[in-house]
């Protein structure tokens, strides 16, 4: 079976890191899987990337910046992430060469899939939602905002009071494109299957939830000693690790919550012995003060080093605001270490609360400061929630397990079984 798998960049952001896995566990699984990507960074030759030449390369490079210019209009919209897609890149010609027996679409936005040109596609579709694009007017990350229900408009993200604004121009566009599409979704997490199967665009669309699939022999357990030795950690501390892609500038990713919860914490007992451990970004200029050491350790691409990392710390912290199914939690599992989030969007799905983890109330800057505390207070609660989470990895999210679930789903689509 023939599947052509389409993401924006082949190594950028959790949503190409979790195609490039699925990918992978495709192959593995006897599946002719090829990947196409505008931007392509390796030299792996089942990625095939749309900048082949200088000429291919400074194009795309020029339609992913037209591609964000309606919003020039809106100069005050709020700092998250909004695409319009009204230009993209020529895939029919490709799809045809390679002709495939299913199209498999994720992150395709920003210049590189025109909403109208996914409607040209004649082969069934999966489309694996790794936001809320695909059913919103432009924005990824809806926030409380639930226009999309019904129809988008008066986008609280463009600062918008206007009904007809670009939001529902967007939502316009793809509702004429989609409505008769032979389209599949699929969804990492049942919270992202639940706000699918309410939105406008894709209520009448079959939904399925397949998670995120991680290598559990690569993010593993591993002695927590020789880990720390790696890095240079002092092997008294307890450590805490929060890490995530622009931690520093997306504010969904929580980082104006976790300060002041780790402030707090640094105050108590254990805090003073406790050391916070930052991945994804550099130290930014002014940087804040957690009350406790911090060491940044930058972006890091290299997935045996990362799960290392993991291995070294005693708990991970990820206090976005609305996540679908974080990378970064699923990896902290797989290796054995505890994790702490809010209740809310994708994480109930990984997390247990107290069973591999804790779940702050969400919000809750002084529930995510007792989750610290209750993780670490004692030793050998902390190990048995280390290896319940392992458990947990291998049990649903293992590559084989998923891949399994995908190759099912292809045959049902395709009738190839």
């Amino acid at each position: 079976m023939k599947v052509l798998i389409f993401n924006t960049f082949e190594n950028e952001g959790g949503a190409s890191k979790a195609t490039i896995r699925i990918h992978k566990a495709l192959i593995k699984e006897n599946i002719d899987s090829k990947v196409v990507v505008m931007f392509k960074k390796g030299k792996d030759p089942t990625i095939i990337g749309l900048d082949s030449n200088l000429i291919k390369k400074l194009l795309n490079k020029i339609r992913l910046q037209i591609d964000f210019l309606p919003l020039r209009l809106y100069r005050k919209r709020k700092n998250t992430v909004f695409t319009v897609s009204w230009l993209g890149a020529n895939i029919k010609k490709l799809i045809r060469k390679v002709n495939p027996d299913l199209c498999f679409l994720t992150c395709i936005s920003a210049g590189f899939i025109r909403i109208e040109d996914i409607a040209l596609i004649k082969q069934p579709i999966i489309w694996r939602l790794s936001d809320s694009w695909p059913f919103t007017g432009g924005c990824h990350v809806p926030g409380d905002c639930t226009n999309y229900i019904i129809k988008c408009g008066n986008c609280h993200i463009l600062r918008s009071n206007k009904e007809n604004d670009l939001s529902r121009i967007n939502w316009n566009r793809k509702r004429k494109a989609w409505s008769k599409l032979n389209m599949t979704i699929v969804c990492p997490s049942n919270w992202m299957a639940d706000c699918a199967r309410k939105s406008s665009l894709l209520a009448d669309k079959k939904i399925v939830v397949i998670p995120n699939a991680i290598e559990v022999t690569l993010f593993k357990p591993q002695e927590k000693l020789i880990a720390r030795r790696k890095f240079n950690f002092q092997q008294e501390k307890l450590l805490i690790m929060f890490g995530a892609s622009n931690s520093n500038s997306d504010p969904n990713k929580g980082m104006h919550l976790l300060i002041p919860a780790i402030k707090n914490f640094s105050k108590t007992k254990m805090g003073s012995n406790a050391e916070l451990i930052i991945f994804g970004a550099d130290q930014p200029k002014d940087s804040p003060d957690f009350g406790i050491k911090v060491n940044y350790m930058g972006k890091i691409l290299n997935e045996a080093i990362l799960a290392s990392l993991y291995a070294a710390v005693d708990i991970f912290i990820a206090p976005s605001l609305q996540d679908n199914s974080a990378n970064t939690v699923l990896e902290a599992l797989s290796c054995g270490t505890p994790c702490i989030a809010f209740n809310t969007s994708g994480m109930p799905d990984l997390i247990k609360h107290k069973e591999n983890g804790y779940l702050a109330q969400s919000f809750d800057i002084f529930d995510l400061e007792q989750g610290i505390i209750w993780l670490l207070e004692d030793t050998d609660r902390l190990c048995n929630l280390g290896k319940k989470a392992r458990e947990s990895v291998i049990l649903n999210n293992s590559s084989e397990i998923v891949a399994k679930k995908y190759v099912n789903l292809f045959n049902e689509l395709t009738n190839l079984n």
